[in-house]
């Protein structure tokens, strides 16, 4: 199934993406500066991050983590959808094939 979906991503019997329109008045700028009051939030959100590992125990680090580990997913997500119009997505099919490739390579050479 992953062969046939870098080959083909529209999948195996279906057609490929018509070309986006373009709809009038609707314009996306994600790259506006942030205003003095986020760029507090963000300061105090990374503080907080920070002294995550010094004031809390293992359940909150694990929390932590995997809250980062989600912001950076809707990050990408945002990215994708939005800037880069999902032009990034066979290029990532690549990428995670090689990650499960080098995984299952890790885990044969581990076994024992």
């Amino acid at each position: 199934m992953a062969v046939v979906l870098i080959v083909r991503p529209w999948g195996l019997f279906g057609k490929p993406e018509a070309a986006a329109r373009r709809t009038p008045g609707l314009t996306i700028n994600p790259w506006r500066p942030l205003t003095s009051n986020e760029r507090l939030a963000a300061v105090a959100v990374l503080a907080v991050a920070a002294m995550l590992p010094f004031v809390s125990g293992n359940y909150a680090l694990t929390v932590g983590s995997e809250i980062a580990i989600f912001v950076i997913f809707a990050a990408s997500l945002h990215f994708l959808m939005s800037v880069g119009a999902l032009a990034f997505v066979r290029p990532c099919a690549y990428f995670g094939l090689g990650a499960y490739g080098v995984a299952f390579l890790a885990k044969l050479a581990d076994c024992r």
